[in-house]
């Protein structure tokens, strides 16, 4: 049976440690064709977010660690030691897939089920998947982000960001695109991949350097002959045809929750007016097929809330 690895990164995170947990058990309950492990990495929680993880017996928590005096290091620089750590664990492990997770991101099984077919039927190497970030329903991996060649870096408070473009003209396998680098808070390994010892989050590391440690990562990844692909397609909400993709219950139960407050509809009111006075103005001679495809994508919207 093929199996995988969950690894979740986390501290102080007790209300996505509650959504993780009730993840689980949906992972165990809709992914038995599949051996499963889930492993957590925190540390120093001042909160409860060890209590909760711990309340699921199908997690296994570990510490991070790292040393006493790597401690003390910024923690944007010190989370490449700790993932060097969970590499240097999983690689005494049994697994055919490793799945790394953040503490801020919406997935659900049809992702994982998606994922996994896509590595097997296009053997490919590393795969992410076009994520949302917990609590707000925004792609973040501007971080991680590089396109092939990496042209179009920016730096905001020091940090080199990239923007994902969907008109990325690079190498595409399906919906898969080629890129140098990409994370975006869930990514998929084959095995083969994680066991190279070469394949290192700290070969590049600089200390001082604000740099996501993904990106040195997948250097390594890339200088060994991988290949790295983000998909477009694969989201907890859309899919490739902007309908609703397959969704997990509590994926869609905290989506309802948030879009339910009264600041973010006033807020999408507010932006389905300004979207159609726009087009509108830049528009004016296509003004019915506007107003039609913009009360189609506005009910498509509302009916998935």
């Amino acid at each position: 049976m093929t199996k995988f690895i969950l690894i979740l990164t986390t501290k102080n995170e007790e209300n996505y440690a509650d959504y993780f947990n009730k993840m689980v058990w949906e992972m165990e309950n809709g992914l038995k064709e599949f051996d499963k492990e889930y492993i957590v990495v925190t540390e120093g929680n001042t909160d409860k977010t060890e209590e909760i993880l711990r309340k699921n017996p199908k997690i296994k928590i570990i510490g991070d660690g790292i040393d006493e005096d790597l401690k003390t290091l910024p923690y944007f620089e010190r989370l490449g030691f700790i993932r060097q750590k969970t590499l240097e664990y999983v690689r005494k492990k049994s697994f055919d897939f490793l799945i790394l997770l953040d503490s801020d991101i919406f997935f659900n099984i049809f992702m994982i089920k998606k994922m996994i077919s896509e590595m097997m039927e296009n053997d490919l190497d590393v795969l992410t998947p076009n994520t949302l970030c917990f609590p707000y329903p925004v792609h973040y991996d501007s971080f991680a982000y590089r396109s092939v060649g990496s042209k179009k870096t920016f730096k905001k408070k020091d940090v080199t960001h990239e923007l994902p473009s969907y008109f990325d003209n690079s190498k595409r396998v399906g919906y898969n695109r080629e890129v140098d680098s990409s994370f975006g808070g869930l990514a998929l390994y084959k095995r083969d991949v994680i066991m190279n010892k070469n394949v290192s989050y700290l070969k590049y590391y600089k200390k001082g350097e604000k740099v996501c440690e993904h990106v040195n990562l997948n250097k390594t990844i890339k200088e060994q002959g991988y290949k790295l692909y983000f998909s477009d397609n694969i989201c907890p909400i859309w899919n490739n045809n902007w309908g609703l993709s397959e969704r997990s219950e509590y994926t869609i139960e905290y989506f309802k929750n948030l879009f339910s407050t009264t600041s973010y509809k006033n807020f999408l009111i507010f932006l389905d007016i300004l979207i159609l006075i726009s087009l509108l103005i830049i528009f004016r001679k296509y003004y019915i097929l506007i107003l039609i495809s913009l009360l189609i994508i506005v009910g498509k919207f509302y009916i998935f809330l």
